[in-house]
């Protein structure tokens, strides 16, 4: 006689949220998906453990840790989480962790990063800080209090795309492109190391017997808030395209750079450019072009090397344009020792340096190729640097409300009211000089009003040539403004409008009604 039993096994205990923070001690973290879909989380060699909502990771990481994943401490495999670093520091850059990452982001993982107190994540040889498939997403945001340090090893990024692998026998692999990488808030320092990227893509594979691979291209950077330092190595990037390896390995496009806010600080190596294409190697390695790069508003400072401040890297075919270029706002100040501030030396139709708002300087160089090609407000007209000090005693961090040029205004946004000229996130330098960007006009009308409300303005002839130079003198009389939300008129005879964003908006005659 044969007994059959049903036998029934209970369900799975079901998905809970982790309430304390993780200590990342000695154990690596493997952040992934069960075969269900449902988030799961591997700490060393226990089971994994499903969970919900976010994951906060404290802690110092120890020298006898026991690396993951691919060497890694913290790997997030596929998966989309949240994540709270909380005065998190890894630090895998000693000998005994050859090759070994801080965090890696893998396939096509999105990973929403919320910065507490300082965290460092420092990796090891030819490893990014922050390592990212091409395909992965990070998005970062904290306080002003909070920051994040990443740094990568020898030839590492700071955050973005793996070198690629050198081949003793063959051409060496390309770098892997960077990420899609949003920074919200916070303060992020990434420093690529060597060769490496601050931001960005991967160094190329080195070859001895044949040709270095190319770098990786730059991904997708947006910026809106917070504070970047991005840095690269002595041959590297600050933010954009990787180096090209060995020998003719061309460097990586900067990718698509956008930045709308905040304050970036993106410096390339002695070789490297501030945002934009990475370097070409060796002979025939061409450098990259700048991708495209918009920039609305913010403080940005980019600083190259060899190359461009802002725009194509450098490269012993001079091959590099300068991408596609915009800049509609912001305070910008844009330099390269070597090469051009703003763009590259191709000036073939698929490169264009389009000015239609900021305070940008560039010409730090003073050359004749401090930007190139020839700047456009889009429109197919020529721009021109007009160099504009306000007041006799200048005023240093004097940041601007409104304005107006030849009799049309400008605001903070200048698609708003057809605004002839962005001045979002415009400010003064420290020696009072603010830098248009303008068509030839003679004689020509410039005037702009501070968020303190004083107002300066000048007639004078706009050459066709850059460095126009005139300081605007203060106005002699004073508005008048009502509490109220409605049209006030102004002692002078002008008309302001306080709009729902308390801009001040003002069209009016030209009248010579300043100080002489």
């Amino acid at each position: 006689m044969v007994f059959c039993f049903a036998t029934t096994f209970p369900p799975p205990p079901p998905a809970c949220a982790l309430d304390t923070p993780i200590d990342i001690d000695t154990e690596a973290i493997l952040i992934n998906k069960n075969t269900n879909g449902e988030l799961q989380i591997k700490i060393g060699a226990a089971s994994p453990k499903t969970f919900t909502g976010e994951l906060t990771i404290e802690g110092t990481w120890k020298t006898n840790g026991v690396l993951g994943t691919d060497n890694n401490v913290i790997t997030v495999e596929d998966a989309d989480v949240d994540i709270t670093l909380k005065s998190l520091t890894i630090n895998v850059s000693n000998t005994s962790y050859i090759e070994s990452c801080a965090f890696a982001i893998t396939g096509n993982s999105t990973v929403n990063l919320t910065l507490e107190g300082d965290n460092i994540l420092t990796s090891g040889y030819e490893r990014a800080g922050i390592e990212m498939a091409s395909t992965a997403t990070l998005t970062i945001d904290g306080t002003d209090k909070d920051s994040l340090t990443a740094t990568g090893g020898h030839n590492g990024a700071g955050i973005g795309g793996k070198k690629g692998d050198d081949n003793s026998g063959g051409d060496g692999e390309n770098g892997a492109d960077g990420g899609t990488v949003t920074i919200n808030g916070g303060t992020v320092n990434a420093n690529g190391t060597s060769d490496g990227t601050g931001i960005g893509g991967g160094l190329g594979g080195y070859s001895s017997s044949g040709t270095g691979g190319n770098g990786g291209s730059g991904g997708e950077i947006t910026i809106s808030g917070g504070t970047v330092n991005a840095t690269g190595g002595i041959y590297g990037t600050g933010i954009g395209g990787g180096h090209g390896g060995g020998s003719g390995g061309s460097g990586g496009s900067g990718g698509t750079v956008t930045i709308s806010g905040g304050t970036v600080n993106a410096k390339g190596g002695s070789f490297g450019a501030g945002i934009g294409g990475g370097r070409g190697s060796g002979t025939g390695g061409n450098g990259g072009n700048g991708g495209t790069i918009s920039i609305s508003g913010g403080t940005v400072i980019a600083t190259g090397g060899y190359g461009a401040g802002i725009g194509g890297g450098f490269g012993s075919g001079f091959g590099s344009g300068a991408g596609i270029i915009s800049i509609s706002g912001g305070t910008v100040t844009a330099a390269s020792v070597h090469y051009m501030d703003i763009g590259g030396y191709d000036s073939n139709i698929n490169n264009s340096v389009t000015i239609t708002g900021g305070s940008v300087s560039a010409d730090q160089g003073g050359g004749i190729y401090s930007v190139n090609p020839a700047p456009t407000d889009g429109n197919g007209n020529n721009v021109y640097l007009n160099i504009l000090q306000v007041g006799e005693s200048p005023v240093a961090g004097a940041r601007l409300y409104s304005g107006n040029i030849d009799g049309e205004t400008m605001i903070p946004n200048a698609d708003a009211f057809n605004g002839v000229y962005g001045i979002r996130d415009v400010v003064s330098d420290g020696s009072g000089l603010l830098y248009f960007w303008l068509r030839a006009n003679d004689p020509g009308y410039v005037e702009v009003i501070t968020t303190t409300l004083a107002r300066y303005g000048k007639d004078f002839a706009r050459g066709s040539g850059n460095n126009n130079t005139t300081t605007v003198l203060p106005f002699l009389g004073m508005y008048s403004f009502s509490s109220s939300s409605s049209c006030a008129a102004g002692a002078a005879g002008g008309l302001a409008l306080f709009g729902a964003a308390g801009v001040v908006i003002m069209r009016r005659k030209r009248r010579r009604e300043y100080r002489s």
